[in-house]
């Protein structure tokens, strides 16, 4: 699942290829892409000016110039995709926005595209964003939370932290890959308790959440199945990944063999010895 580097890349190519541009019209919904959305809400979208493409957590909120937004959740699978609107629909579109001109002076066409049928893309009236069932739950983005605020949290659960990381309620952003890369660079082994982590962790964990999610944003986030850019890009951080499905490889730190476990139906990679057991 895209996380939030992976999001926030899709989000700036978003930004700077379509932000200005007017809906014409919704060539093709799936019905399995809304919550569902209110009766209307496709010839709602028509005639609207894109605004402003934002990120939430692991959404994009497009805000359209009548107030209402777009809210879309990429899932597993999802993907945007921007195309002449010449375009035939094929199986896997999940949502065809038809765009005005663009630079070139050629209509275009946004698609959200999805083969497993799980990504969402939910249309909220005009000031009704708070309201949103996912948005309105989010925790503290992953990328600008506070010591305190990350101390705060930690203390408040038991669970392994490793579990607690992924809880989008309680910090927005993260998922498999960059919670594990940020624990073993911090030296937490997943299964530690969030309650008993001390505060030289904390600091450390906070700092590495932030350095990596901010590197692998420069790489255009991590690739290893279907993300892309708007473009068809692939990420570029893949290289740079320590642990995260790296089981049996030797740790780049320490030499150590990459261990994974399975927490809660997630995996969990990490080194045993940068990031020791909790006794």
């Amino acid at each position: 699942m895209p996380e939030l580097p992976e999001v926030e890349t899709l989000v700036r190519t978003l930004r700077a290829a379509v932000a200005g541009a007017r809906i014409v019209h919704v060539v093709y919904a799936s019905a399995r892409i809304s919550r569902p959305n209110p009766r209307g809400w496709k010839s709602a979208l028509a005639g609207q000016t894109i605004d402003r493409i934002d990120r939430r957590g692991k959404y994009i909120v497009i805000a359209l110039s009548n107030r209402s937004h777009i809210v879309a959740h990429l899932r597993m699978t999802g993907r945007f995709r921007l195309l002449a609107s010449s375009k035939r629909r094929e199986r896997h579109d999940r949502l065809i926005l038809l765009l005005d001109d663009g630079p070139l002076g050629a209509p275009r066409t946004l698609v959200l595209v999805d083969t497993r049928q799980f990504a969402r893309a939910d249309w909220c009236p005009p000031n009704a964003l708070r309201h949103h069932p996912g948005l309105s739950k989010l925790g503290p983005e992953a990328d600008l939370v506070t010591e305190t605020q990350l101390r705060r949290l930690l203390a408040s659960s038991h669970r392994p932290i490793k579990s607690l990381l992924l809880d989008q309620t309680r910090l927005a952003g993260l998922g498999n890959i960059y919670a594990d890369e940020s624990l073993h660079a911090a030296g937490i082994h997943p299964l530690l308790p969030s309650d008993v982590v001390d505060r030289a962790q904390i600091r450390r964990l906070r700092l590495a959440i932030q350095r990596i999610l901010s590197a692998a944003i420069d790489a255009c986030g991590t690739t290893f199945d279907t993300f892309s850019d708007l473009s068809g890009e692939a990420g570029g951080f893949a290289p740079y990944l320590k642990v995260y499905q790296r089981e049996g490889e030797p740790c780049a730190t320490c030499g150590h063999v990459i261990e994974r476990l399975v927490l809660s139906g997630r995996s969990a990679h990490f080194c045993p010895r940068c990031q020791p057991p909790p006794l």
